[in-house]
């Protein structure tokens, strides 16, 4: 909330709203008349001018060495300059978002392809703004931003030193910028050159607590001995990053990026595949009679049926082609995820029944490469004996080998492929599993692939695409329901554009959801999604959507509005349903009679919460303020609407140090009630 001094801080630009307050200043989320855009305004303290003569020309410097940065991996800034009352800003482009620091806070650890997904892109930024002879000095999660559809963006280039004479003498080499943890040593020494090295440093750092949830201080325990099954090769290029000694590190970020892509084996988020048989058609097994059938973006239900030709039953066991580019590792993580595993071709009778009748999808014509002319199969090498097995563990006594010698690839998987013969027969090439291509599934059965977490989560998608399409006034740039899946950098609106593969929901948005027989099923499946940290719900005609929210513990955003129209109950006891919620850090509650506010007390993590919305609620009272004031980090509360809140109700939040923004309106807190706690409370903004 601001107050309506700060609302014409800019001629040309009206403010909309305060996004946050730190040590480098105040942002304000704003619009620019002339443009129609929403920007953000960063106001830099005025005590950076009093304390510092030439801080100004180095202002001028640094901003125009940000406004001619042009990247997509990096924030842009439109405008620079002094306040009528002599403050200096910045104005950039506005992300609606968060940050990487509160996403490690919310969730700890991130998965291993989000974690280089997102170093990825801030290396790629670093690499370019290295090239136009610039340094960031102060990479650290809170300054890589997040946006809603996932896409990652370095901001804050403020403190960056430029590299080119003529302004090595008016940048102060004697003040150390960057924060402590994530700084290298050079930035701190008095007199320090700090060059793009120490953005090397700052970047392994990150990687070190995004892999691990923890930053690395003192003799800190190597990657892998912290987090089990972690790529021990992480290791190394971390150490190798984090040297005292810049001469012993990368010598750039460049450098640092190959080694990360070409050394670690890893799949990442950007290359995940799209499913996509030959008639643009995915096939998701939704029970063991019913199939749905997703083209286009529309939805039919068949009953029976299978893709022609592309799955078939040999001996008992039921066999599908997966057309696509895949590395084995992905390949074998899909099959299992259907509840199968990728096929073994245990005899000479089963490999020719596979290829025959598989082959025919292929649809290449004359000798393209083998990725096009092959799928991959079960088989990996069984080391030092140089010798292979298949990965059920079935003997492997069968062999049709295109090599006889034993393969230079360090880790070799087996591809069926077209051995080039007029026969037109196969033959098994041992290749590196990072190659790609598609990929047969074999089921041990000869039914339909039974319904397992992976095809539940698709039934789920499925139904929740089918909602109603509902805009959410706070965003209208996008259009609910949509959702988020591990590893994705993007909003889905769509099943057809889904990855193949395991699907770990993080983020689910619905506009209008009724609660039925058919919601209560689906939301079972939801319940279930324990990797899900973000969940909005903007209309629902009944609170018995809470009874479905207790396993979801690491929810970090909670916004769940009652439909309009209608006096919806909602009693404090069904709050008990958060309490296993142990990162919430935005709640959101909006339109329900009958909440006192009290039952927040179930809420055990009282540190965490930052951000808490109890709007429209008219029951809210002195409890749920008791409440309320028992979460010592909050930093936003709006309580619009809770007419019975009082003047002696709200100086129980005087303890909150943390608060910047307070809601009162629609409450009985009078003028002089609000002044009185102003006087309480001066860093906060009041509005009603």
């Amino acid at each position: 909330m601001i107050s309506p001094d700060q609302h014409d801080i800019l001629p040309g630009y009206e403010v909309l709203d305060l996004v946050g307050r730190g040590g480098m200043g105040v942002v304000y989320k704003a619009r620019q008349v002339s443009l129609d855009r929403v920007v953000a305004i960063k106001l830099l303290p005025r005590e950076l001018i009093r304390d510092d003569i030439d801080f100004k020309e180095r202002f001028k410097q640094e901003a125009r060495t940000m406004a001619r940065l042009s990247h997509p991996g990096i924030v842009p800034v439109y405008d620079f300059g002094e306040t009528g009352d002599g403050q200096l800003f910045f104005v950039m482009e506005f992300i609606d978002g968060t940050d990487l620091a509160k996403v490690i806070e919310q969730r700890g650890a991130l998965p291993v392809h989000e974690a280089v997904r997102i170093f990825r892109a801030v290396a790629e930024a670093l690499v370019y703004a290295h090239g136009e002879g610039v340094v960031h000095r102060d990479i650290k999660p809170a300054n890589v931003l997040i946006k809603a559809n996932g896409e990652v963006k370095v901001a804050d280039f403020g403190l960056a030193k430029i590299i080119t004479p003529g302004t090595v003498g008016v940048t102060a080499t004697s003040t150390s910028m960057g924060s402590h943890d994530f700084a290298a040593p050079e930035v701190f020494v008095h007199g320090g050159d700090a060059d793009h090295r120490a953005d090397v440093y700052s970047l392994g750092v990150m990687l070190y607590q995004m892999l691990t949830g923890v930053i690395p201080r003192g003799m800190f325990k190597l990657p892998s001995e912290r987090v089990p099954d972690l790529d021990a090769r992480f290791d190394e290029l971390i150490c190798k990053a984090l040297e005292q000694d810049r001469e012993d590190r990368f010598q750039s970020v460049r450098e640092m990026l190959v080694v990360m892509q070409e050394s670690t084996g890893l799949i990442l988020a950007s290359d995940r595949q799209i499913v996509t048989h030959p008639a643009k058609q995915i096939w998701v097994w939704v029970s063991s009679t019913l199939l749905m059938l997703v083209a286009g973006g529309s939805l039919w239900m068949l009953k029976d049926q299978t893709p022609e030709d592309s799955s078939a039953v040999f001996r008992g066991h039921r066999y599908q082609y997966f057309p696509g580019a895949f590395t084995w590792v992905q390949a074998q993580a899909n099959a299992l995820s259907l509840g199968g595993h990728l096929a073994t071709l245990t005899s000479a009778e089963e490999n020719e029944w596979a290829w025959k009748q598989f082959s025919p999808l292929l649809r290449y014509e004359g000798k393209p490469p083998l990725k096009n002319r092959g799928w991959w199969i079960g088989g990996l090498p069984v080391e030092p004996d140089k010798t292979w097995r298949w990965v059920t563990d079935e003997p492997f006594e069968y062999a049709c080998w295109s090599l006889e010698k034993w393969p230079t690839a360090r880790v070799p998987r087996l591809r069926q492929h077209d051995n080039g013969g007029d026969a037109g027969l196969s033959a098994w090439t041992p290749v590196h599993y990072s190659e790609r291509c598609g990929y047969l599934v074999e089921w041990e059965h000869s039914g339909n692939p039974p319904v397992g977490s992976e095809a539940e989560v698709r039934a789920f998608l499925s139904w929740l695409l089918s909602l109603p399409r509902s805009t959410e006034p706070n965003h209208n740039e996008h259009e609910v329901p949509d959702f988020m899946i591990e590893g994705s950098n993007r909003n889905f609106r769509r099943l057809l554009d889904v990855p193949a593969g395991p699907l770990i929901l993080t983020r689910v948005r619905i506009g209008q959801l009724q609660i039925n027989d058919t919601a209560r099923r689906y939301l079972q499946t939801l319940s279930r999604q324990t990797q899900l940290y973000d969940l909005r719900i903007y209309s629902t005609d009944s609170a018995e959507l809470f009874r479905y929210l207790g396993g979801l513990k690491r929810l970090g955003t909670l916004v769940i509005k009652a439909a309009k129209g209608g006096a919806l109950p909602l009693s404090d006891d069904e709050l008990v349903h958060l309490s296993s919620m142990s990162n919430l850090s935005q709640l959101r509650l909006e339109g329900w009679h009958g909440l006192t506010g009290s039952g927040l007390e179930h809420l055990k993590e009282k540190r965490k919460l930052v951000s808490l919305s109890i709007n429209e609620c008219p029951d809210f009272d002195r409890h749920g303020i008791t409440a309320a004031a028992a979460f010592s980090n909050l930093e936003t509360l709006s309580i619009v609407g809770a007419h019975r809140i009082t003047d002696e109700d709200v100086k129980q939040l005087a303890p909150l140090v943390k608060l910047r923004s307070l809601g009162l309106g629609g409450t009985s807190v009078t003028p002089q009630g609000i002044a009185e706690l102003q006087k309480l409370m001066p860093e906060c903004v009041i509005n009603r």
